[in-house]
């Protein structure tokens, strides 16, 4: 005890205060509480600096990265902001036996929505359901990361369209490949996120006949057409956390071609006949999809 007695003794008279950064809302839910608890909130001096203490909301918890003065990083989260406070009292005024990063282990609050953490990455795999000119089923990957209060991200999807046929020819094959960035806004409802967003990019569009000789209408050669088009899309993405850095993810969108889909072409075999023509891919389409997300924590 001696040896702590004199180890403060020792210390310039400085009253370090706490300076809270980031997220507002955070912020003004955490000050009446460490105004309860005494813990002097400002900037400090260069003489006493203060301890930094970074907020972020992730759903109803809340993620707190401490600075010391030596630049010293730790992150830690809450369930509730009496917990919050807690944690920025109890390492504004560690014991000085202790090491100056051990900090009381955090009470673990329910799941959490996959709010939007702008350090942070989220990866997803989405299997789904579209309509254009008829039924689609394809699966799309989306890698994301934060932007200030948004969510950049960039997808990849493949979808391949029931065929048809008509006439007595044989059935035509549809399938597309797109490339997307866009930009989404995560909104935390409880356990709940849901993030409306736009996408820009580009599909490949390929159409096929293969040939058919006991068809009504002959195809001596396989037809096959492929077309590059601009490509917008709408979307809502809804998440919900099943523990760990895990969420499952329902995402409803549609989509448009803005300068207008390629026009259905007919093989030049054919001779103009247009009985042949191969049908030209969709200028819009709607899909849901059904997926699961990993967030980098």
């Amino acid at each position: 005890m001696s040896l702590l007695l004199l180890a403060a003794a020792a210390l310039p008279a400085c009253v370090q205060h706490v300076e809270l950064v980031g997220d507002g809302a955070a912020r003004d839910a955490l000050l009446p509480v460490l105004d309860q608890r005494r813990v002097p909130v400002g900037e400090g001096s260069a003489d006493c600096p203060p301890l930094r203490v970074e907020l972020r909301r992730e759903g109803d918890r809340f993620a707190l990265a401490f600075t010391d003065e030596a630049g010293r990083l730790q992150e830690r989260t809450a369930s509730d902001p009496a917990l919050a406070a807690a944690l920025i009292d109890g390492w504004l005024h560690a014991d000085l036996a202790r090491p100056l990063l051990v900090l009381p282990t955090p009470v673990a609050g329910p799941a959490a929505a996959p709010a939007a953490d702008r350090r942070a990455w989220a990866l997803a795999v989405v299997g789904e359901l579209g309509r254009g000119s008829n039924w689609e089923r394809g699966i799309a990957a989306r890698v994301a990361t934060g932007l200030g209060p948004f969510s950049a991200e960039a997808l990849a999807r493949y979808a391949a369209a029931d065929a048809e046929g008509a006439g007595g020819l044989a059935p035509a094959s549809h399938d597309s490949a797109e490339l997307l960035v866009g930009i989404r806004l995560p909104l935390a409802f409880g356990g709940l996120l849901l993030a409306p967003g736009v996408a820009l990019g580009a599909g490949l569009d390929s159409t096929n006949r293969s040939s058919c000789e006991s068809c009504t209408r002959v195809v001596r050669d396989e037809a096959y057409v492929t077309s590059a088009a601009a490509r917008a899309e709408a979307s809502l993405l809804a998440g919900i956390g099943i523990g760990g850095a895990f969420a499952l993810e329902a995402l409803v969108g549609a989509s448009v071609t803005p300068f207008g889909a390629a026009p259905e072409r007919t093989p030049s075999w054919a001779a103009g006949d247009p009985a042949f023509a191969l049908p030209g891919p969709a200028s819009a389409r709607v899909r849901a999809g059904l997926g699961l997300s990993w967030r980098q924590r």
